[in-house]
This record gives C-alpha cells, structure tokens and sequence, in this order.
C-alpha cells in the first residue's frame, strides 16, 4: 500500500483544532477515540502545538488522527476512496488558505 501523497503544505496542522472538534463530536466511536487520543495541546488560533516553524516537529512520531493511511485501514475503507476524499478535503483547505497551486494533492486533483 502506497502512502497519502501529501504534499506538506501544513495545513492540517494549522487547522487541527477543527478534526480534533469533528472526531469528539461524531457518531461514530472510533472518531471520538481518534480525537481523545489527540496528545497536543490545540494553540488559540486552532494549530497543534508541534507545527513549528512550518513543520511537524513530531511528524516520524505523529498521532493517529495525523495518520491519513492508518486511519482509513482502521475504518476499512479502501484506500483509493479514503485517499480521494482527504484529497479533495486538502485541496480544498489549501486553495482556502490562497497557497500555491503546487501544494495541490497531484493524484487527485479535485
């Protein structure tokens, strides 16, 4: 299995407070676990509090809720479905944040 092409854009990280929001308030258990095992604290401006310098300071050792392939194979959705739609969730995030278009996940550009 090939891993999410994500092109470090950082936007995840500066928005994290929001997944962390969605997963605790979903339906569904397996979310709310994903969202309580969170271990960083969320900045006032909703960024983890390990995005540093643009980066992820703890990216070899990131959580679940930061692993896009392992929580899709946690839900059993297959990966191409999975993948499609965090693209198009990313992508959608970064045209948001005006970045440039060459953050664009480039296997599905939605």
């Amino acid at each position: 299995m090939e891993d999410f092409p994500c092109t470090q854009c950082g936007e995840c990280c500066r928005r994290i407070g929001n997944a962390v929001s969605v997963c605790l308030s979903a339906d569904s258990l397996v979310f709310k676990l994903i969202g309580q095992s969170f271990p960083y604290s969320v900045l006032d401006d909703g960024s983890c509090e390990k995005f540093i310098d643009g980066k992820c300071s703890v990216y070899d050792e990131r959580p679940l809720l930061c692993r896009i392939k392992e929580v899709g194979e946690i839900l059993g959705i297959d990966q191409q479905s999975w993948f499609a739609l965090n693209a198009s969730t990313c992508n959608a995030m970064i045209r948001e944040a005006g970045l440039d278009s060459s953050f664009l996940i480039p296997t599905f550009k939605t």
